[in-house]
């Protein structure tokens, strides 16, 4: 009887160039974080003095903050994921 060998094949390669894509996106995504949050400390905050600029400036660092840094976290997690299958395709192809 003829040995039988699956013929699977997985490209650790291409997953981490996968990575380093949604690491880049995700750096992007804190730079312009941390302009936004100096846009918003810098520029606006003195100028809006009343309660309502005020309420809107905190409004705006809420969102930096909970919206935006949410996302930065699920990519995080999907790095972390993508890392994850990377490395078990690395031992799957090595065993």
């Amino acid at each position: 009887m003829a040995a039988y060998s699956d013929n699977l094949e997985f490209n650790s390669e291409e997953l981490t160039e996968l990575i380093g894509i949604l690491e880049g996106v995700k750096d992007a995504i804190q730079t312009s974080k941390t302009k936004y949050v100096d846009y918003v400390e810098v520029q606006l905050s003195p100028n809006w003095t009343t309660d309502a600029g005020q309420q809107t400036v905190n409004e705006l660092l809420n969102f930096a903050e909970t919206d935006i840094q949410g996302f930065i976290t699920y990519l995080d997690g999907r790095i972390a994921d993508l890392e994850e299958a990377k490395n078990r395709t690395i031992q799957i192809d090595q065993a």
